[in-house]
């Protein structure tokens, strides 16, 4: 699996930002993308550097669509997610109003996947962030872009189910 420093080195890449050290991890305990204790979920713990939001994750067989093919949903969940964490290292409070995912790849369950996303502005009243998901080789796997409505009287009770972890600055364990 990667860390923090060590990136997919895929085309896709060299239009996108580098993370810097991580300095905060969320989860919590029963989102289908982030929950920790979600046995049917995916698991993955976002990490951030204050602008950009990452996990890193292993799906399992039972998100699977067709046989060896993570479902197409479960890649727009991460990405969406993803995007919602990017978004809200940097105060937002939003509901996903637009997502638009491109899948490019096959995305192999039982293997080691990135997902990152960055905040990339404002259109009229909504927040715009962008996605992509790495597979284990480093290849762009998918890719999305998401328009994100501030609803902090809609989400803001949520806060107390985010559980944050607040990491030593050098990508965390």
């Amino acid at each position: 699996m990667t860390t923090a420093h060590d990136h997919p080195s895929d085309a896709g890449r060299r239009d996108w930002p580098q993370p810097g050290p991580a300095r905060r991890r969320y989860a919590t305990e029963h989102c289908f993308v982030c929950g920790r204790a979600n046995p049917a979920g995916c698991r993955a713990a976002f990490v951030t550097d204050g602008q950009m939001a990452w996990a890193e994750t292993v799906p399992g067989p039972h998100l699977q669509g067709f046989a060896h093919l993570v479902h197409g949903g479960v890649v727009g969940a991460l990405l969406d997610e993803a995007m919602w964490y990017a978004l809200y290292v940097q105060g937002a409070w939003t509901v996903t109003v637009h997502l638009e995912v491109t899948l490019r790849r096959p995305v192999p369950p039982g293997e080691p996947l990135r997902v990152e996303a960055v905040a990339t502005g404002r259109d009229r009243r909504y927040l715009l962030a962008q996605a992509r998901l790495w597979g284990p080789d480093g290849q762009l796997c998918a890719e999305a872009t998401g328009r994100f409505l501030a609803a902090p009287e809609v989400v803001r009770h949520q806060a107390q189910t985010l559980l944050v972890e607040e990491l030593d600055g050098a990508g965390g364990p």
